[in-house]
C-alpha cells in the first residue's frame, strides 16, 4: 500500500511564491511537476530543487524552510499520483475563491502538465491512446481556463468541479501508463526521507 501524507494546500505554496517574489504561479509549477512524474521521471532532492528554482523563476535565495516546503511538494505530488484511494488533486485555489481565478489556475495547471510531460516524453506522435486522448482534453481545458472574456453562469461551479474531477483522474491514468517503465529505470541517489519507488507503484485501473 502507498504511504499516506497530508494533502498539499494551495495557500501554503502560494505563500512561498509570494516570499520568493516568484514570476510564475503555484498551479503551473505543480502541473509541470505532475506532468514529469506522470511521464515517468523521478528526481532526487538536489535535482528537484534546481528545477523548482527554474520553474518559480526567482533570484531570491532558498532558506531551509523554503526547501522543506518544496521537498514536501515533490513527495506529496508523487505519493498522491500513486494513491490507491485516488487521492490526487491538482494544486488549485480553494472553493471560496472567484470562479474566474479558479478556472485561470486550472488552465495554468493543465498547460504546466502538458509542458512537463513533453519535457520527459519527447515522442508525442506514438503515445498510448488513453494518454493521447487525455492530453488533447487537457489542452482544450487549458484554453477554456485561460479565456478571460468568458461569461460564467450559475452552473459554472458545478461544471468546474466536474472538470477538475476529470483532470485529476486523467493525470492519474497517465501516471499509471508509465509507472511500470519508471520502476525499470535505475534508481537515483536520494535522501532517506524519499518514499521508495517500489512502494509507490501498483498496477490498478481507475474508474
Amino acid at each position: 500500500m502507498s504511504k499516506k501524507i497530508r494533502r498539499l494546500e494551495f495557500d501554503e505554496v502560494g505563500d512561498l511564491f509570494v516570499e520568493l517574489r516568484a514570476h510564475n504561479s503555484p498551479a503551473e509549477m505543480h502541473g509541470q511537476l505532475a506532468g514529469q512524474l506522470a511521464a515517468g521521471k523521478r528526481m532526487d532532492y538536489a535535482q528537484w530543487l534546481k528545477e523548482a528554482r527554474e520553474w518559480i523563476d526567482t533570484d531570491a535565495s532558498f532558506t531551509g524552510a523554503h526547501e522543506e516546503i518544496l521537498q514536501f511538494v515533490y513527495m506529496a505530488t508523487l505519493t498522491a499520483l500513486a494513491d490507491e484511494q485516488l487521492g490526487f488533486y491538482p494544486l488549485l485555489p480553494d472553493d471560496e475563491q472567484p470562479i474566474e481565478q479558479r478556472l485561470g489556475c486550472l488552465g495554468q495547471w493543465c498547460q504546466g502538465f502538458m509542458a512537463g510531460f513533453a519535457l520527459v516524453e519527447r515522442n508525442l506522435t506514438e503515445l498510448p491512446e488513453i494518454v493521447n486522448d487525455a492530453l488533447k482534453d487537457l489542452a482544450a481545458i487549458a484554453q477554456v481556463g485561460m479565456n478571460e472574456n468568458e461569461d460564467w453562469d450559475e452552473s459554472a461551479d458545478e461544471d468546474y468541479f466536474q472538470i477538475v474531477e476529470y483532470v485529476r483522474l486523467a493525470a492519474m491514468n497517465i501516471f499509471l501508463e508509465y509507472a511500470v517503465d519508471a520502476l525499470e529505470q535505475p534508481a537515483e541517489d536520494s535522501a532517506d526521507d524519499y518514499l521508495s519507488a517500489q512502494s509507490l507503484f501498483k498496477t490498478r485501473q481507475l474508474h
